[in-house]
């Protein structure tokens, strides 16, 4: 019996977060290499279903990372003009439209924040996202300003 279009697109997906989920969690210990075997093991996948998604296992930290930022890049592109009616300020946009991405991803996010190894895709959003803020420069040695003080 087949599933129908909507319903294996549905099931590719949760399947897609689960692999991405164990993988992140198990780069945690570099000295532990993680394995085909392991990670169908953890995501209770055959190793087949791994490779209908990662034709490379090994390459896939690497490969999440790429994915993450396609689809952060995307999300910003798509929230920011729709917010700018919502939220006027233009670096609280874009920090909303990040934690709103995260929300949305949060079984991937989780094992990402918790795991040094991932910080890389933090970092990566974070390069998405700088060429959008808008950021005062202050000349050199000019006298930084004293918060709660109106002149």
């Amino acid at each position: 019996m087949r599933l129908p279009n909507s319903r294996r697109n549905q099931k590719y997906q949760r399947n897609h977060m689960t692999i991405q989920k164990v993988i992140l969690n198990l780069t945690k210990n570099p000295r532990k290499r993680f394995t085909v075997l392991r990670v169908a093991k953890e995501t209770k996948l055959s190793k087949k279903t791994l490779y209908s998604h990662y034709t490379n296992i090994y390459n896939a930290p690497e490969e999440i990372k790429k994915e993450i930022s396609k689809s952060y890049g995307i999300e910003l592109k798509n929230q920011y003009s729709s917010l700018s009616k919502i939220i006027v300020d233009n670096n609280e946009r874009l920090f909303y439209i990040m934690m709103i991405f995260m929300a949305h991803n949060k079984d991937i996010f989780i094992p990402i924040c918790n795991n040094l190894a991932n910080h890389t895709i933090l970092f990566e959003m974070m390069k998405i996202t700088f060429p959008h803020l808008s950021i005062i420069w202050f000349p050199l040695n000019a006298p930084s300003p004293i918060i709660g003080r109106s002149e």
